[in-house]
């Protein structure tokens, strides 16, 4: 048997793209196969495995780990396919990849090899573009560059939201498209905002909590390898732009909610200064003092590659002593 793990679009996302893609079927006279599942970003290609039991147990726990994902679809592409031995076409959305994504098609590479005993696609990984198809074959690749010209402009960016994860199965074989059908579904169990803990001497340090508080702290860095990695219960990693995010201090006590603004790479060596002025800190070299202080561990050289994170303050909570 076949399956794929993919995420399903809003209901709202859905309704659009099928009103959109039903208007160029009749006109067009498209077939029907990539409208018999639920509109879909895939998240993992297609794999061969036995052991359903195990796949659908590890399926529950992915969707209890994961929040709900917004995501972008930014244009229809034409892409080149071999269908039943004979070349055509398709056309999906482009989705803009982000740190959700990844994070889950990365956790999904690493852990159903093993778990499963599958190899992972060569379109895995680094290669894997996140898309959701909408007309599947039925014509040539240069009949869909065609029509690709006339409806392109009818598709525009969608801002849609992926609630629930989805099990897709293939019992024929070999499984093409077209014989799939819903296995299971799961919701995103996670639908609270994002945490996140900041650093201190001992957990009764909350004085970068304070400066957040005070609106003298709007950015924070993370090592560039630990950025996707969860730290427990109050910190989930992987912010993106826009994100809300629940700031937690070492006592496990909510203190205010940030609105994710800007992230992008930086190397210590080279420290902008909106930086380490949202940062709080005087300078650049007060910039890195502060962190070597903070990351004695770790050698800190011109190259040590950081994730950079500006924030604004949207509430705060108020809390009393005792």
């Amino acid at each position: 048997m076949y399956f794929c793990i993919a995420g399903l679009l809003d209901d709202i996302s859905q309704n659009e793209i099928r009103k959109k893609t039903f208007s160029i079927l009749r006109q067009y006279g498209f077939g029907v196969t990539a409208l018999l599942l639920p509109q879909h970003v895939s998240l993992k290609i297609s794999f061969s495995t036995d052991r359903v039991d195990d796949l659908l147990t590890y399926f529950d726990g992915l969707c209890l780990s994961h929040s709900s994902i917004n995501v972008t679809l930014q244009n229809l592409e034409v892409v080149a396919i071999h269908d039943a031995g004979a070349p055509n076409g398709l056309f999906w959305y482009n989705v803009s990849e982000n740190v959700s994504l990844r994070k889950i098609h990365n956790q999904l590479n690493a852990d159903l090899p093993e778990l499963l005993g599958i190899s992972n696609s060569s379109i895995d990984g680094d290669r894997f573009r996140y898309h959701s198809t909408i007309a599947y074959g039925g014509k040539s690749y240069e009949e869909y560059r065609q029509i690709h010209v006339a409806v392109a402009g009818e598709f525009e960016s969608i801002n849609a939201r992926i609630d629930k994860l989805a099990v897709f199965c293939s019992v024929q074989e070999p499984a093409v498209a077209g014989q799939f059908f819903t296995l299971k579904t799961g919701a995103l169990g996670r639908n609270r905002p994002k945490r996140i803990q900041f650093w201190g001497e001992d957990e009764h340090d909350d004085s970068l909590v304070l400066e957040i508080l005070e609106g003298k702290k709007t950015a924070t860095v993370t090592k560039a390898d630990e950025f996707y990695e969860s730290d427990g219960e109050f910190d989930d990693g992987g912010l993106e732009v826009g994100d809300a995010v629940d700031v937690f201090d070492l006592q496990q006590r909510l203190r205010c909610r940030i609105r994710i603004t800007e992230v992008y790479s930086v190397r210590f060596g080279d420290i902008p200064e909106k930086l380490w002025r949202g940062e709080a800190c005087r300078s650049a070299g007060h910039f890195q003092e502060a962190h070597r202080h903070c990351w004695p561990d770790y050698d800190l050289n011109d190259d040590f590659e950081m994730i950079a994170t500006h924030f604004e303050l949207v509430g705060i909570v108020y809390i009393t002593s005792g």
